[in-house]
């Protein structure tokens, strides 16, 4: 009876030795993924794909932040072993090239779908076309007669003026113009050697 109690006892501190580990373990995955995903440790989460927490050999994904990556604990620490990747979801949830999601990384959607301007898959009816309002630029960067192409390539109508980065217009947040062109006192783009008028 001796015997089975010690065995008993034995097994109980090995089971909470490892889940002490896995504990361990899951929170040094948390730190290290949060600098790597440029995410706070609490709004890390982690999961195994393989291993058991704490034994070494594990292989674990870490994801916040809209980020995910994958990781490997080499008993010594956990080292990175894929590139970070956005996580192929919108704040709706849904999945990439599906309806309502991000587009593809190449651009497209699922069937009957496609991709807007906005990097969106939308059902085919509902994308303007190709030169239109609210379309994608023509694959030379311009528009039907009457609208512009847009720094995100959407055709849309001209504003009153000259647009935000051509000669004569404000200078973009980072105080850059188009080519050519300088950003000079007062915010203004104008060609490289002359001064805002």
């Amino acid at each position: 009876m001796v015997r089975v109690a010690h065995l008993a006892m034995t097994l109980l501190s090995v089971a909470l030795g490892a889940s002490g580990c896995a504990g361990a373990a899951q929170t040094r995955l948390r730190t290290i993924a949060s600098g790597d995903l440029a995410c706070d440790a609490a709004e890390v989460e982690v999961r195994t794909i393989s291993g058991d927490w704490g034994w070494g050999g594990t292989q674990a994904e870490a994801s916040g932040c809209g980020r995910r990556g994958r990781y490997v604990d080499t008993r010594d620490d956990w080292v990175l072993n894929t590139d970070i990747t956005q996580e192929a979801t919108t704040e709706s949830g849904a999945d990439a090239g599906t309806s309502g999601g991000p587009c593809y990384g190449n651009g497209t959607c699922n069937e009957g779908l496609s991709c807007t301007p906005q990097q969106r898959c939308e059902a085919s009816a509902l994308v303007a076309a190709d030169g239109t309002d609210g379309g994608p630029c023509y694959g030379n960067g311009t528009c039907n007669q009457g609208l512009v192409c847009t720094q995100r390539g959407v055709c849309d109508t001209p504003p009153d003026g000259p647009l935000t980065g051509e000669e004569g217009g404000t200078c973009y947040g980072n105080q850059t113009c188009n080519q050519g062109l300088v950003c000079v006192d007062g915010g203004t783009c104008a060609p490289e050697g002359e001064t805002a008028p």
